[in-house]
């Protein structure tokens, strides 16, 4: 298997010399890499086929949307790192370990799918949780919110007390707190780095993740051998 690494962009490259540095089919994902290292947002946009499909800020993005604030969507903070463009087989073309998909250059090299939030929606979801504060114990008011998502009847937030490991869940229905689970635990698993959050309830297990095919969540709730997913944003 064909690895690239990026280590910088001290002088433009020559097609010939982009050729030899990526794996066969994979030319348009070397190119998405490139424009989104260097920011060239309306360059990036050639290669996306609106709507995009997102959960956070927007469901369904236009390019006007897009365009009027891209790093709601992508930063080139995964790029600023050695990245590996891969071909996996039919599956695409795979950017900083599956961050990003793209289609193969037969299929004329579009994204195809984004696994991660970028860090300026990541920093809108925590200030738009920030209210959520107030339905803590006195003891957590020193918190930050961890992970926040909603589904069509609750919101559920995690809290990560300040300068430790613990974790409590609060979920609200209409606006009002009806459940504050406390104990919770949190866990990273993959290269990706996908975080875990685990509380228990009256013999039921939630469990919220970040959901890498689409940028929002996903809650597992589990009791006995029952187990569902639910998706929230």
């Amino acid at each position: 298997m064909f690895i690239m690494t990026v280590h910088g962009h001290s002088q433009e490259e020559t097609p010939d010399e982009i050729k030899l540095k990526h794996p066969e089919g994979c030319l348009q994902a070397y190119n998405f890499a490139d424009y989104l290292y260097k920011e060239k947002w309306q360059e990036l946009a050639s290669f996306i086929n609106f709507p995009l499909q997102r959960e956070f800020p927007l469901s369904q993005v236009t390019k006007e949307q897009y365009l009027k604030n891209p790093k709601l969507f992508f930063d080139r903070g995964i790029i600023e790192k050695p990245i590996n463009i891969k071909k996996v087989g039919s599956k695409g073309c795979m950017i900083a370990q599956g961050l990003i998909w793209f289609n193969v250059d037969q299929q004329e090299g579009k994204l195809k799918r984004i696994n991660y939030l970028s860090q300026a929606a990541k920093n809108e979801i925590e200030i738009k949780n920030q209210p959520y504060l107030k339905d803590l114990p006195s003891k957590w008011q020193d918190a930050k919110i961890a992970l926040t998502c909603s589904t069509t009847k609750s919101t559920y937030n995690v809290f990560k007390k300040n300068k430790s490991r613990e974790y409590i869940l609060v979920k609200k229905v209409k606006d009002k707190v009806t459940d504050v689970v406390p104990e919770g635990q949190m866990r990273v698993e993959g290269s990706l780095g996908v975080k875990y959050y685990r509380f228990t309830q009256d013999k039921t297990t939630l469990t919220l993740s970040e959901s890498m095919s689409r940028g929002g969540y996903t809650i597992e709730a589990k009791k006995g051998e029952q187990v569902l997913y639910v998706p929230c944003s």
